[in-house]
Order: C-alpha cells, then structure tokens, then sequence
C-alpha cells in the first residue's frame, strides 16, 4: 500500500497530465530568490515547433553587450523510463524514484561563438522547506532534435542505462555554438518522495554567465545547484 501511494504522488507531480506529453504551460514572473535573472516576452521571430514545449525564457547579455537565449522545456515522464515498462527509476540500493526529462535551448544571437559548460553533481538536491524529497539531475548523453519533440519523453534514448551507469555521479557537458547557432540540450530528473502538484525545473543565467539550476515543486517548494557557465569568446 504504501509503494501505490508513493507512486500516485509520483504521476501527479511530473506532469499533471497523460504520460510522456508536457504538462500545461506556466508562465508566471520569476521568484524574489532569483533577483539576477530576468524573464523575457519571446523574441520575434517566425512560429517555431518549440513553441508550445517552452516553459520559461531568458536573456543573457555579457559586459560588452553579447547575448544569448535560454529557452527550459516543460516536463515529460511521470510513468515510466520506457514506453510501457515499469514505473519510475529503482537506483541500485532499491530506493524508488519518479522520473522526468526536460530540455534546454541555448540560442547565441550574437557575432561570435559561445562556450557552454555544464555541470551537475552527483548529490541529492534538498529541498529546505519539503524534508525528507530531494532531486538528482544528469545530463544524458544522447542528442536532443526537433525531430523528437512529440516523442515520449523527448525520444530520449538510453535513459535507464545512463541512470544506472553515472548514479550518484557528477555529469559534465561541453558545447561551442557558432553565431546564430543553437544547442538543445537534454536533462533527465529522478525524484524523491514528491509532493502533490507540479513540477518545473530549467537553467538560469547571472549576469556574470554563471549558470544554476532551479527545480520547483508544488509552485512554492524550490531547490537550486550551480551548473556551469556561458562565456562568449572574444
């Protein structure tokens, strides 16, 4: 009985929604803890098969006035790994966890090229005012497209072994975007002992181009790590 109710938590918090589709948008401004970045309207620019999977938006500008896009999906997962297998992710010592997958899209929309390093560790993520649920972030190694946006969980493949294999390991990843390139970049989530209601998550930039991490629960509920950096080159 309580293994039921962990997972009934588990579908409810991910997506709200039918497994492996995105859950409605959420647009709200940004929260009074994240006073260093803010939130923009979209740029203009031609529709995009993004559109309807984007969540949240936000600019970066360097000191010499070269910006970039960051762009966080809204989730899928909530069920399972693989289409039609078991719910959620069990870790090697037994422990149970929901799952998600989100994306972020990192546009340079300026006339040189922009370095991106990100970086997760290994640890859990708390959160201060949920005790006891926590959170781990990786970076799979597979290629996000658009050609996989419709699919489940963004057709990200390999996703249990790359579980299994960097568990409780610190992930890195390294991308150079060429002006007016982009790179869409995968995050897998597993989560623990959630709470009722929504989950939202995504990449924010300081004006300094560091990067964090934020993960909310339940709207209210919020944990952050540092995650790497964006720095143009000259």
């Amino acid at each position: 009985m309580k293994r039921s109710i962990l997972v009934v938590g588990i579908l409810a918090l991910l997506v709200g929604c039918r497994p492996g589709e995105p859950a409605p948008a959420e647009r709200e401004g940004s929260s009074s803890g994240s006073p260093q970045t803010t939130r923009i309207d979209p740029l203009s620019a031609a529709p995009s098969p993004l559109d309807r999977f984007v969540d949240t938006e936000y600019r970066y500008a360097d000191v010499a006035g070269h910006t970039a896009l960051v762009q966080n999906s809204l989730p899928k997962g909530g069920s399972s790994i693989d289409p039609g297998g078991a719910v959620g992710y069990t870790d090697p010592t037994g422990i149970h966890y929901g799952v998600g997958v989100f994306w972020s899209r990192i546009v340079n929309t300026a006339d040189r090229p922009l370095a991106v390093s990100l970086e997760f560790p290994g640890d859990s993520i708390p959160f201060p005012t949920a005790p006891g649920t926590y959170v781990r972030l990786t970076l799979p190694g597979d290629t996000m497209s658009l050609d996989k946006l419709s699919d489940f969980n963004y057709g990200v493949g390999g996703l249990r072994e790359h579980l299994d294999h960097t568990f409780r390991k610190t992930t890195r990843g390294e991308r150079i975007i060429p002006p007016g390139g982009e790179a869409l970049i995968y995050t897998a989530m597993v989560v623990h002992r959630p709470l009722d209601g929504t989950i939202r998550s995504g990449l924010q930039v300081s004006p300094g181009g560091e990067l964090t991490y934020h993960v909310k629960l339940a709207s209210f509920h919020t944990a952050t790590v540092p995650a790497g950096r964006l720095a143009f080159r000259h």
